[in-house]
C-alpha cells in the first residue's frame, strides 16, 4: 500500500532532501537522522527494480507536469 499511495512522494522527498540530511548527520555526528526515510527510499527502489520498471517511466511519474 505504502506503494501504490505514498512511492512517489517518499522518492521525491529523499532525493529533494537527502544533501541536507547527509550533512545534518555529518555535523550533529548522528548517523540515525532521517534514518527510516532514507530506509524507506532504498526499499522502494529495490522493489521498483525487482519489479523491472522503467526508470524514464519512474522519473516521468515522480516529476509533476503543467499540462
Amino acid at each position: 500500500m505504502i506503494d501504490r499511495f505514498y512511492a512517489s512522494r517518499a522518492r521525491l522527498y529523499w532525493e529533494k532532501s537527502s544533501p541536507i540530511i547527509l550533512e545534518m548527520r555529518d555535523r550533529m555526528n548522528n548517523p540515525e537522522v532521517m534514518l527510516y526515510a532514507e530506509y524507506l527510499y532504498d526499499e522502494l527502489m529495490k522493489r521498483e527494480e525487482r519489479m523491472g520498471h522503467d526508470k524514464e517511466l519512474r522519473d516521468a511519474y515522480s516529476k509533476p507536469t503543467m499540462d
